[in-house]
């Protein structure tokens, strides 16, 4: 019996599963959360989380990859490419990148002010420190507003999607 209860609940998973993407006709605003944990955006990208955390972008037709830092990242990239904005996107994930490498050196600094035994060398990683959080600081704002464009972008597609749903449901 738990058998076969089993095979049911695959089978209605499933069909869920098919209905809800055939229901979305606008694929535009279609972001689904896929039970193996992987995102499925626009019926285009998909999204994975790896072992060390990061998270891998796949494009369908595509076999190149992109790695990113956060999911909010990898989203954000993936809607500036479905709004044709490419620049947008490398710029995101440009950002992405060097803010890895910032957080090394931010922390390799660190660590050599804590060895440091003279006084000179310790001014020279507290200024290195303060130049490469000063740096961190600039970089976050600068992709909190390619993360805030892709929204607003994100968010005027599913307001405009609904739109066209409501007039014709009020036909």
């Amino acid at each position: 019996m738990a058998k076969h209860t089993a095979t049911n609940d695959s089978i209605v998973a499933r069909v869920t599963n098919f209905l809800t993407r055939e229901l979305v006709k606008n694929e535009d605003v279609a972001i689904f959360k896929n039970p193996n944990g992987t995102y499925d955006l626009f019926n285009r990208f998909i999204i994975a989380e790896d072992q060390s955390g990061n998270f891998t972008v796949w494009i369908k037709s595509e076999v190149d990859k992109k790695e990113f830092s956060s999911l909010k990242n990898a989203v954000s990239w993936c809607i500036l490419i479905n709004r044709q904005k490419p620049d947008k996107a490398k710029r995101v994930e440009q950002l992405d990148e060097m803010l890895g490498g910032v957080e090394v050196a931010i922390n390799l600094h660190k660590h050599m002010i804590k060895r440091s035994k003279k006084m000179e060398d310790t001014l020279i990683y507290l200024a290195k420190l303060s130049e490469e959080q000063a740096k961190k600081t600039y970089m976050v704002k600068e992709l909190l507003s390619h993360v805030n464009s892709s929204k607003y972008l994100q968010t005027q597609r599913f307001s405009k999607g609904r739109n066209k749903n409501t007039m014709i449901n009020n036909r």
